[in-house]
């Protein structure tokens, strides 16, 4: 899902519904919205899973082996847990 889809879903939605997030496709946990992060850039390692690292624009003075460049790496929109 893009942030394009994702705007377009929401706006049908009342802007007071709490956002809860599922710990796996299967639903055996939840966990209320903690926050988003958006200086990440993600790598796709299988269809289902990946890794983050920071963009390099926001890297300034990160360890190299924590920024994410290069063409597999592309922007992303982190959401994170409660727990």
């Amino acid at each position: 899902m893009t942030v394009k889809e994702l705007i377009k879903y929401l706006e049908e939605i009342p802007g007071d519904t709490i956002i809860i997030m599922s710990r796996d496709s299967e639903g055996n946990s939840y966990s209320p919205l903690s926050g988003i992060s958006t200086e990440y850039n993600y790598r796709a390692e299988e269809t289902w899973y990946g890794e983050i690292k920071l963009r390099p624009e926001v890297a300034e003075h990160a360890d190299p082996e924590d920024i994410g460049e290069g063409p597999d790496w592309k922007p992303a929109v982190v959401i994170w847990p409660i727990n």
